[in-house]
C-alpha cells in the first residue's frame, strides 16, 4: 500500500514539474518573441532613417548637378563677350559638381584668357617693378634681397643686384646708364646698369626709406629711419649734408624747383608730433635755432620747422 501511494505521489510530482516547465517555456518564448519584435521594429525605424537620408542626399546631389549645369550653360552662353564673368561662372559650376558641362565651360573660357608673355620670378615678395623708357627692360625689387634687371621681350635676367636686406625701392637715372636702389640693410647703392658694378654705397645707421637724384644727377638725397636725410655727391659718394630730425623716421624729402632748398618730413613718434622741416641745401651755416610765431621754429639761413 505504501509503495502504491509513493508511486502515485511520484507521478503527481512529475506532472507538476512538467506543467511548470511548460509554463516556463511558454514565458521564455513570449519574452523572446517580444524582444524579437522590439528589435525588428527598431531595425525598421533605422532603415527608414537611412533611406530618408539617402533620399535627401540624392535630392541634394541632383540639385547641385542641376545648379552646376545651369551655371555652366550660362558661362557657355556668355562666351567671350565678358570672359572674366564667364570664367567665374564656369569655376562656380565646377565648385558645385564637376560635371562634363562644367569641365567644358571651364576649358572654353580658359582658351579665351590671354597667356602671360613673361613670368619674372623672385624667391620672395616682389615689392615693386618699373619699365625703362623704351619698355625694352624691366626692373624689379624684392624682399629676397635682390634687384633684377630683365629683358622684357625674352624674360632673360640681365643683372642681379644683391643686398643684405629687403630692397625697398629702385629707379633709373635719366639716360638709364645707372640704377639707384635703397634697402632695409641701411644703404642706398648706385649701380652701373650695363655691368651690375656697384659704383657707390651710401650708408645710414638704419633702413633707407627713399632716395632720389637732383635734376642734373650730380647729387643724391636719401632719407632713413635713423631720423636723418642726407645729401650726397653722386660721383664720389661724399656726404655733403646731414639733415637731422629730433624724433622719428624721416619718411620723405624733396628739393624745391631750383634745388636751393630741401623739404623733409617725419612720422609721429612716441610722445612727439610729426614735423616737416625746410632746409637750405648744402649750407655751411651752423644751425642757430630761433623761435618764431605760429608755432614755427627756424634755424637762421638753414632750416624752418613746422610742427603738426
Amino acid at each position: 500500500m505504501f509503495l502504491l501511494l509513493a508511486m502515485i505521489f511520484a507521478v503527481m510530482q512529475t506532472d507538476k514539474a512538467n506543467e511548470s516547465l511548460g509554463i516556463a517555456n511558454m514565458r521564455g518564448t513570449s519574452e523572446a518573441n517580444a524582444r524579437a519584435t522590439t528589435e525588428a521594429e527598431a531595425n525598421v525605424r533605422a532603415t527608414a532613417v537611412v533611406n530618408a537620408e539617402i533620399s535627401e542626399a540624392h535630392a541634394l546631389e541632383q540639385a547641385a548637378v542641376a545648379q552646376s549645369r545651369s551655371l555652366a550653360a550660362s558661362s557657355l552662353t556668355l562666351g567671350h563677350e565678358n570672359n572674366m564673368r564667364a570664367l567665374l561662372l564656369a569655376i562656380a559650376a565646377g565648385d558645385q559638381v564637376t560635371t562634363t558641362l562644367a569641365f567644358t565651360a571651364l576649358n572654353t573660357q580658359l582658351s579665351f584668357m590671354p597667356a602671360p608673355l613673361q613670368t619674372l620670378s623672385h624667391e620672395d615678395v616682389v615689392i615693386g617693378a618699373a619699365w625703362n623708357g623704351d619698355e625694352s627692360r624691366i626692373l624689379t625689387w624684392s624682399s629676397d634681397d635682390t634687384v633684377v634687371l630683365w629683358e622684357a621681350a625674352s624674360g632673360e635676367r640681365l643683372q642681379n643686384l644683391s643686398y643684405e636686406g629687403w630692397v625697398i625701392g629702385a629707379a633709373w637715372n635719366g639716360d638709364e646708364s645707372q640704377i639707384l636702389t635703397w634697402s632695409s640693410d641701411d644703404t642706398a647703392v648706385l649701380w652701373e646698369a650695363a655691368s651690375g658694378e656697384r659704383l657707390q654705397t651710401l650708408s645710414h645707421d638704419s633702413g633707407v626709406i627713399g632716395a632720389v637724384w637732383n635734376g642734373d644727377e650730380s647729387q643724391i638725397l636719401t632719407w632713413s629711419s635713423d631720423e636723418t636725410a642726407v645729401l650726397w655727391e653722386a660721383a664720389s659718394g661724399e656726404r655733403l649734408q646731414t639733415l637731422s630730425h629730433e624724433y622719428g623716421v624721416v619718411v620723405g624729402a624733396a628739393w624745391n624747383g631750383d634745388e636751393s632748398q630741401i623739404l623733409t618730413w617725419n612720422g609721429e613718434s612716441i610722445g612727439q608730433n610729426g614735423t616737416a622741416i625746410l632746409w637750405e641745401a648744402a649750407s655751411s651755416c651752423t644751425p642757430c635755432p630761433i623761435r618764431m610765431n605760429m608755432g614755427l621754429t627756424a634755424q637762421r639761413g638753414t632750416e624752418m620747422r613746422a610742427r603738426f
